[in-house]
């Protein structure tokens, strides 16, 4: 009976160890205007790359390290970007004129088991796509939408 209590008890640790022990970092998608990054609001033209490395907690290793990027399609355009990488989330940082005032211009986010990414109308990552295009209007003709995938 005692060995019972004792095999109940180790298995009951084990499986609340798993359980508790886990923790996430929770990112909440705003369409067209950033990411809150557990209770953070990281905003698209709005946050610095010294307030994103204050709200990632990451310590600045390089401040100078932009890239000077040469782009050429119907017609060619210089910047000066930087990207900052947490994880799966890519943050990209551009300017056309300025290298000491960056603006963050584009996240992209892939699918991380440490992370917990939703909306607000109940997509998440990682889940089968309602119908998309009824959620999020298309803006332009470029917009990618996958309709029947996992995203």
């Amino acid at each position: 009976m005692f060995l019972r209590i004792k095999i109940l008890f180790v298995i009951c640790l084990l499986v609340s160890k798993s359980i508790l022990g886990q923790s996430y970092d929770f990112i909440k998608i705003l369409p067209g205007q950033g990411i809150v990054y557990n209770n953070d609001s990281i905003l698209l033209y709005r946050t610095s790359i010294e307030e994103l490395h204050k709200i990632l907690k990451i310590k600045e290793t390089n401040p100078y390290n932009v890239s000077f990027v040469i782009s050429c399609g119907d017609e060619c355009s210089e910047s000066y970007e930087r990207t900052i990488k947490k994880n799966t989330i890519i943050f990209e940082f551009g300017d056309e004129w300025d290298e000491y005032n960056l603006q963050l211009w584009k996240i992209s986010i892939t699918d991380d088991k440490a992370l917990k990414i939703y909306t607000d109308n109940g997509l998440s990552m990682g889940m089968i796509n309602p119908d998309i295009k009824k959620l999020f209007p298309v803006f332009e003709e470029r917009d990618r939408i996958s309709q029947n995938g996992l995203s």
